[in-house]
């Protein structure tokens, strides 16, 4: 999976420390994808942080589960009377 990316103009730098086996895999992949290593890299770490990103805002749930997100997003929120006065107060 490759992300697509917007030409820009890059400021930092990531350095990485890595095993001689490791970086011949990598090369072998670059190569495999003809991307350079450092785009296959970038390209290969954004694809999973975006992956990693995303778990974070989608959930799974059950029937069960579900049912009782459904119902507690339909309640009315607590009336927020008493802390408009408070703020309102001071």
């Amino acid at each position: 999976m490759s992300v697509m990316t917007v030409p820009t103009r890059k400021v930092g730098r990531i350095g990485l420390r890595v095993t001689a086996r490791q970086e011949q895999v990598l090369k072998w992949a670059a190569d495999a994808t003809e991307h350079t290593l450092s785009d296959f890299v970038l390209d290969s770490a954004m694809a999973e942080a975006q992956q990693v990103l995303a778990a974070r805002r989608w959930f799974m749930l059950d029937d069960d589960q579900y049912a009782e997100f459904d119902r507690l997003s339909q309640e009315s929120l607590p009336s927020v009377n008493k802390l408009a006065k408070l703020l309102a107060s001071e």
